[in-house]
């Protein structure tokens, strides 16, 4: 309401040219996107830890991952069947969390024809932007590669 009023008044449509107030030019708000900008499901290489007959612990350097999602995949070959693999990430900015951690035991090693085959396994990480690194502790494995992939385009 006005200062003087107590009610409040209804006030209608006010035409510009009334006024000669130019109307703007409707103007197109919805454009397909060019197909160079969409998002990419496929995911790329962008770095790699691996090691022949890893030791006990072992520690990867940092990787900064510069998109909001990534995967990890997982290759380790047993040397017999009491191979073991325990890997987690961490977030270089909060070192006592977590991001993700997997274990394998001797029976999640592949077994046929009397020998332990080699464990294949990728995971997706719901978070990025920020560094990471694996902590892996291990036992009776012939070799490990740790793979970090990224999306081959992210549109932001």
């Amino acid at each position: 309401p006005a200062r003087a009023d107590t009610v409040p008044r209804s006030v209608g449509f006010v035409d510009p040219r009334t006024y000669h107030i130019p109307a703007p030019t409707p103007a197109i708000t919805m454009v397909g996107q060019p197909d160079d900008l969409r998002v990419s499901e496929r995911l790329v290489g962008y770095a790699t830890a691996s090691s022949d007959r890893p030791p006990g612990v072992l520690a990867t350097e940092t990787y900064h991952i510069p998109f909001p999602y990534w995967a990890v995949n997982v290759t380790a070959v047993p040397m017999n069947e009491h191979a073991w693999l325990a890997i987690e990430i961490y977030e270089k900015g909060d070192p006592n969390r977590v991001v993700h951690a997997v274990r394998y035991s001797r029976q999640d090693f592949p077994y046929s024809e009397g020998k332990f085959g080699e464990k294949k396994e990728g995971f997706t990480i719901l978070e990025g932007y920020r560094d990471y690194y694996f902590i892996t502790r291990s036992g009776a494995l012939k070799s490990l590669e740790i793979s970090v992939l990224v999306p081959e385009k992210y549109l932001v």
